[in-house]
């Protein structure tokens, strides 16, 4: 059952992310949010999904089952739903998946549910989801590399959905991976290499609370 009595009002610093966040979709351009622990990320993608783009077709990813189902409950329970949600998980067929895909407005998935679907649906799949939400986005990066510095299936999905925005939320964007070629080992920010693989990224956004802030 929804918990329709509970109104989310976002904090002044959410509001001004929301407001960076909808000025660069208007300019066609994905972003990055590098957002210190207790931000409020959920409040974002819940303001993302319901206030921000209400009519927008979506896919929200998160990269664990356990996320998964957590973040189903929060978005149809704890904050009250979402208009025309629907979420893609174990035992769900792939025929219903693709029902899904075609006809939800916004989608929760997996990365690796969403390729095989894509992958089913080869002949007969149009990419018009306007934004892709990655939670943890810096996960999509390979601690080691070397020809491949994505973790499987990121490659793919990104050359699928190049014609979405794509809105990226981490707290550890700071940190450093590593690619071995041939020639040497390279140390690169996370940054660097994301911006080389999302499609038209433009800004990365860094806010930190201060300490006696609360969430």
């Amino acid at each position: 059952m929804q918990n329709v009595d509970r109104k989310i009002v976002p904090r002044g610093y959410q509001r001004l992310i929301l407001d960076l966040i909808k000025l660069h979709a208007e300019k066609k351009k994905s972003i990055l949010l590098e957002l210190d622990c207790g931000m409020g990320k959920r409040v974002i993608t819940y303001e993302i999904l319901t206030s921000l783009f209400p009519d927008k077709r979506i896919i929200l990813v998160v990269l664990s089952s356990s996320s998964l189902h957590e973040t189903k409950e929060f978005l149809m329970n704890e904050y009250g739903g979402v208009e025309g949600f629907n979420w893609i998980g174990p035992g769900i067929s792939n025929s219903y998946a693709q029902k899904i895909l075609k006809e939800s407005r916004v989608i929760l998935c997996t990365p690796q549910k969403l390729s095989n679907i894509m992958k089913k649906a080869a002949n007969h799949f149009t990419n018009d989801f306007d934004l892709v939400i990655i939670n943890e986005v810096d996960k999509l990066i390979r601690r080691m590399g070397s020809k491949r510095v994505l973790v499987y299936p990121w490659s793919d999905l990104f050359n699928k959905l190049r014609s979405s925005l794509f809105i990226g939320m981490s707290g550890t964007l700071r940190d450093s991976h590593y690619i071995l070629d041939q020639e040497q080992l390279e140390i690169r920010k996370e940054l660097d290499t994301l911006v080389e693989f999302i499609p038209n990224v433009e800004l990365r956004i860094r806010i930190f609370r201060q300490k006696d802030s609360v969430e």
